[in-house]
């Protein structure tokens, strides 16, 4: 991890909030660099709204959850090496009442037009 970004997790005290794929992956990557594993630990809520409140110092979760929570900051993506991508794939189901609509709607989604709205929502444009 880059100094910039290690410094927030070397610094933590009240642990870091992680839940899903990412936190297990960042916890077991921290053990090898000799971090004490109970810094990290799971909530039963989201991890921005657990640092906007105070119980967790840092949190690991995808940009597009962290943007829109009052008190919580996003620090920056995390390195190549470790950072996961959520791909929400799109279709037109065979029983559709307006397939053309269905795909008009895809369309838009994917079109170049919507790329500065999707990469504003903390999402890449595919």
């Amino acid at each position: 991890m880059h100094d910039h970004r290690r410094r927030p997790v070397a610094r933590a005290r009240r642990g870091r909030a992680s839940r899903g794929n990412q936190g297990p992956r960042l916890e077991r990557r921290e053990d090898g660099a000799g971090r004490d594993r109970a810094a990290v630990r799971e909530v039963e809520r989201a991890q921005a709204d657990a640092v906007a409140s105070g119980e967790a110092e840092l949190g690991f979760t995808q940009i597009s959850e962290i943007l829109p929570v009052a008190g919580a900051e996003l620090a920056g993506p995390l390195p190549p090496g470790i950072q996961i991508y959520t791909v929400f794939p799109a279709a037109v189901g065979a029983g559709a009442k307006d397939p053309g609509a269905a795909q008009a709607f895809i369309k838009a989604l994917t079109a170049p037009a919507a790329a500065p709205v999707v990469r504003a929502k903390g999402m890449e444009p595919g």
